[in-house]
């Protein structure tokens, strides 16, 4: 970490980072996009981690679309708190870029079925299929 960088990033819990208790083999079990997904969400949560400086490289809406695009590969429902955290950013600002994207028709928000104190949110089926073109169309080359 540079001299006097500060993290003040919340770690997030994220599906691509298998770390809601899966496995290696889970993560593989998500096709090649929600790979790809996974290794962008990754690597970007890597280089704020080797530079020291979180919000020097800020991205929070791809964030949180890539964690809901990693989510919905893996059929999990994803709170809004959780996609506070994706978003690597204070809840404030994550609830923000929520409302953006659901302004822009990328998210949807809904009731969980199971506990009513609980809002999910997921992304559109027109949101889903331009990050799945998006990251088919990179192929094999590395966007962060």
């Amino acid at each position: 970490m540079p001299t006097g960088a500060k993290n003040n990033r919340k770690t997030p819990r994220s599906y691509a980072k298998g770390d809601d208790g899966e496995d290696a083999a889970s993560i593989a079990d998500i096709g090649p996009t929600g790979r790809a997904a996974s290794q962008i969400y990754r690597l970007r949560r890597r280089r704020e981690e080797l530079f020291g400086v979180p919000d020097l490289f800020g991205d929070p809406a791809w964030d949180i679309l890539l964690d809901l695009y990693i989510a919905s590969c893996k059929g999990k429902a994803v709170s809004v708190s959780s996609a506070c955290v994706a978003a690597c950013v204070p809840a404030t600002t994550a609830l923000r870029y929520l409302s953006r994207l659901e302004q822009l028709g990328l998210i949807a928000r809904s009731a969980d079925k199971n506990d009513r104190r609980r809002v999910l949110v997921a992304l559109s089926g027109p949101a889903k299929m331009t990050i799945k073109e998006f990251l088919v169309e990179q192929g094999s080359q590395t966007v962060v």
